[in-house]
């Protein structure tokens, strides 16, 4: 694969690649529930949803990842609940962000995913993964000489 991977993404959005829709579950669910649903959904990550009684609707705090489950299998508190495990704060791009931003954002964030939000509402709509970038890198290298 020949060529800068920024020029090849260059064009490209956060909503172009994001995954969607945005599975979330509550604070308080237990870490095994949320390793359950992760592995029924095929899914890496679940965004953390935290509801008070001040709250007119529930708001996001915190994203659980596959590697934050392998930190608390392999730590003190392997039980417990997503809230104890969950990374945060959360870290959050719009959905009409240039993906190169994205990316610089999760380099800096030392983060695998970004919640993509909404402009202007910051209503949830995705998730963007480290995954999602490569499948959008592979695909921006154009077909193969000869097809």
């Amino acid at each position: 694969m020949a060529g800068d991977p920024r020029q090849r993404l260059s064009g490209w959005r956060v909503g172009d690649v994001m995954s969607s829709p945005i599975r979330a579950c509550a604070a308080d669910m237990p870490l095994a529930d949320a390793a359950e649903l992760m592995a029924a959904e095929r899914i890496h990550c679940l965004a953390v949803v935290a509801h008070t009684p001040d709250d007119d609707e529930p708001r996001f705090v915190g994203v659980l990842s596959d590697l934050d489950l392998i930190a608390a299998l392999d730590g003190p508190g392997a039980g417990g609940t997503v809230a104890e495990h969950a990374s945060a704060p959360l870290e959050s791009v719009a959905a009409d962000a240039p993906l190169g931003t994205a990316v610089h954002q999760m380099r800096e964030a030392r983060t695998q995913h970004l919640v993509v939000v909404a402009e202007g509402s910051g209503r949830p709509v995705g998730v963007l993964s480290t995954l999602d970038v490569a499948q959008a890198l592979a695909g921006a290298a154009g077909a193969r000489p000869g097809d």
